[in-house]
């Protein structure tokens, strides 16, 4: 067991975040199967994403509430599990290319090249939104792809469209 606090802590819903900045520091890649709007899952989600790690969603019914957290990470970009053995190959190819010399690169760049690259995955995003998640200005935002860019850790599919480059 891991935890920041003395065995025979009693759970209680303020210690819960710090339990899942753990389990996102933890884990390679984060599923959420499902997650009211408001839940611990998508503080998970936010933890993982902050840490650069991928995002995967099982969608839901649309007017389910369990299922509103995960139908809205889907919006914003997280990967869409619909097929249990398609995403464990999909796992597999990730396996085989994230080697540590990628994760000794990412250690090497800023903390707003993190940010910003923390956003991306192999699924294009856009300017807008990059600015809409990050709160980064446009000019910042514009030389921080560049940077990027220049690094060899993204590729522009299209014309301000970005992707995560393998």
């Amino acid at each position: 067991m891991i935890s920041e606090y003395p065995p025979g802590t009693n759970p209680s819903a303020p210690l819960f975040p710090a339990r899942n900045r753990i389990i996102a520091g933890l884990a390679d890649v984060v599923v959420i199967v499902e997650a009211k709007i408001k839940s611990g899952s998508l503080i998970t989600a936010d933890y993982a994403l902050e840490q650069g790690k991928d995002i995967y969603a099982v969608p839901g019914r649309m007017y389910d509430a369990l299922s509103e957290g995960c139908n809205n990470l889907i919006r914003q970009g997280a990967g869409i599990i619909s097929d249990v053995d398609e995403f464990l190959k999909e796992l597999e190819l990730q396996g085989e290319i994230n080697t540590g010399e990628d994760n000794l690169k990412n250690l090497l760049l800023e903390k707003d090249e993190r940010l910003v690259y923390s956003c991306l995955s192999l699924r294009p995003k856009n300017v807008g939104e990059l600015l809409k998640k990050t709160g980064i200005s446009v000019p910042e935002m514009m030389d921080i792809l560049a940077r990027l860019l220049q690094k060899g850790f993204i590729t522009e599919t299209v014309k301000n469209y970005y992707i995560r480059k393998i």
